[in-house]
């Protein structure tokens, strides 16, 4: 699995990205979350460290949103740091089901050939 580089915008999808990469390994998210972030979003982290140590995954994420999230997004702080548990869960749910429908388009292809 590769993470993309984070260069700001909307940072949903790229949390998603690096959560899924580290947290069953039990990897310091924020270290790692870093190394992939480079322009502007770079330049805010090294801000934020030299602000505070922030190496909580979740203030970290609440932080990243605060700064990036696009104005569809904008919803009060708490219910975006209560809903992106749920909203990750969702994108693994669309990915799996795109997954499956990728692979029966695939078994579907293979099956024409054969016949």
């Amino acid at each position: 699995m590769k993470i993309s580089k984070f260069k700001g915008g909307d940072p949903l999808w790229w949390l998603f990205e690096v959560y899924n990469f580290f947290a069953l390994q039990n990897t310091p998210l924020v270290s790692i979350a870093s190394y992939f972030m480079e322009g502007e979003a770079l330049e805010w982290f090294q801000d934020l460290k030299a602000l505070r140590s922030c190496t909580d995954w979740v203030e970290f994420v609440c932080s990243l949103q605060d700064r990036f999230r696009t104005p569809i997004h904008d919803a009060p702080m708490e219910a975006t740091t209560q809903e992106f548990p749920l909203k990750l869960t969702k994108i693994q749910e669309s990915k799996e089901i795109l997954e499956v429908e990728e692979q029966s388009k695939i078994q579907e292809v293979e099956v024409t050939f054969k016949d």
